[in-house]
């Protein structure tokens, strides 16, 4: 996607009222009970992908179970039952799903992907299946060639997608992506240039600009970490970076684009999270972190991690700002109980989320919820199950509900004074306001119709100050949110 005269002014403009959030906090999660999502489930995909995805007001969830690929969703806090996603005689594992809202003139569309390593044919190869936000079409092979493809991962903005893979060639196995644009899939390209063997391929997107790839790689002996970019959709590649250099053997990558407002405001913004030797003890592994111009280190300081921290990024009110790294690995000491564990970052908050795992923990974040999954005996039979927990600072999107259409932010941006308009009658309910930190700046009842006006002023009297602020309106089950900017 190019930038218009205006989508620049309009960003710029941002730059000019937002104060900066370099030091926002993620707000305290508080975990839910613990849910059953689907049985038997025996693996989890590889958390370099996304196994869950948040759309149409729901968390869908992909897993791999008896040879196909299905998807469980959970809408009003219940899961429901498994539906079928690849198609007959499929012999799948590795699912992974990806969507990212398409906002329209007068609604918002939720295109959906799923793609999952099938060896349906006689060797692996990858599969995949839209969903345009209101029928499945027909699934797809991609690779079907004489190389086996294998370990898919995806990720998308709004029609377009990317999927990227290891193909394993006779000689060695290198980095390949397809992507999908203007209707249409495009040609297969040979994304790394390793001259040995290139496997674990992890993607993320950045809402304006394009794809961030990582990858391992053993062209210098030991594997370690590759970069590689793609600024627009269905531009060219820029050239690779060499992440790590440890020489200790640094795999499983699990890259994020943490900026969700553009490449004008920070282009280079990205985490990537992998595992990596230590010295002295090669049997053991650590999860390590990496951003652009900063040092790498480690997440933690014990050396009996096994498998990749999975990583999400948990956004401010608006879905502009991250406000955290979230990240999720799997301990396993020489004694004691596997344990999987999540840490925030900045914070270095961390909370156990289980010590009866049998598979590694995965974890996402949308606008409004941290969902994080993970497998357990239930009388003897694997369960994928589930933990959620609500961001206090969560609202619905516009268009979701009658509600949503009779709340409105007037006059936006504003000065002195900002009023919500609630057109249709209503419940009672409950109206907040919230900084793009996640603190609640204002408080007040809500219901029937009128005009609720706020002069822009804290519980301590005193002004909020410039920047982007979200109001979030609950009535009953339906809630709400509404961003505006208070100028200086």
């Amino acid at each position: 996607m190019s930038h218009t005269p205006l989508h620049r002014s309009l960003l710029l403009a941002l730059l000019l009222v937002v104060p900066t959030r370099a030091s926002a906090q993620l707000p305290g999660l508080e975990w839910g009970a613990l849910e059953t999502v689907a049985q038997p489930v025996l693996e989890l995909p590889s958390p370099s992908g996304a196994s869950m995805v948040y759309a149409r007001d729901a968390w869908h969830v992909v897993f791999a179970s008896g040879g196909e690929v299905r998807m469980s969703t959970r809408a009003d806090s219940t899961w429901g039952a498994p539906e079928p996603i690849s198609g007959a005689g499929a012999i799948a594992r590795e699912p992974h799903v990806a969507s990212r809202p398409m906002y329209l003139v007068d609604h918002f569309e939720e295109p959906m992907v799923v793609v999952w390593e099938d060896a349906r044919t006689g060797h692996a190869e990858v599969w995949a299946r839209r969903h345009d936000g209101s029928t499945w079409a027909p699934e797809t092979c991609l690779t079907c060639d004489a190389d086996a493809s294998r370990a898919p991962v995806v990720t998308t903005h709004g029609y377009s997608f990317v999927v990227a893979w290891e193909e394993q060639s006779p000689a060695h196995r290198q980095i390949q992506a397809r992507a999908f644009r203007d209707g249409g899939w495009q040609p297969v390209e040979t994304v790394s240039q390793s001259t040995a063997d290139a496997f674990e391929p992890s993607l993320s997107v950045e809402s304006l600009t394009g794809t961030h790839l990582a990858w391992s790689d053993t062209r210098h002996g030991a594997a370690e970490v590759y970069y590689r970019n793609q600024w627009q959709w269905g531009g060219s590649w820029e050239p690779e970076r060499r992440v790590t250099h440890s020489g200790l053997g640094s795999r499983h990558p699990s890259i994020l684009a943490r900026n969700h407002g553009g490449d004008l405001i920070a282009p280079d913004d990205w985490s990537i999270h992998f595992e990596q030797g230590v010295a002295g003890t090669p049997e053991t592994r650590e999860v390590w972190r990496d951003v652009p111009s900063t040092d790498l280190s480690p997440i933690d300081g014990t050396p009996s991690l096994q498998g990749s921290g999975a990583v999400a990024a948990v956004p401010d009110g608006f879905g502009t700002t991250i406000l955290a790294d979230l990240a999720v690995w799997t301990d396993t000491p020489a004694s004691g109980p596997r344990t999987s564990i999540v840490r925030s970052h900045p914070s270095g908050a961390t909370e156990v989320l289980t010590t009866a795992g049998l598979s590694h923990a995965l974890i996402a974040a949308s606008e409004r919820e941290v969902l994080a999954l993970w497998i357990e005996s239930r009388s003897g039979v694997p369960t994928l199950l589930a933990r959620v927990a609500e961001l206090p600072f969560a609202g619905g999107v516009p268009g979701g509900s009658p509600l949503a259409r009779a709340f409105e932010v007037q006059p936006n941006p504003t000065h002195t004074l900002v009023t919500f308009v609630l057109r249709e009658p209503a419940p009672r309910g409950t109206l907040r306001v919230f900084d793009a930190a996640g603190r609640r700046v204002h408080t007040q009842a809500a219901g029937a119709t009128g005009r609720l006006a706020w002069d822009l002023r804290d519980a301590r009297g005193l002004r909020v100050p410039p920047g982007l602020y979200a109001a979030i309106l609950e009535v009953g089950s339906q809630r709400e949110r509404r961003t505006f900017v208070v100028l200086r």
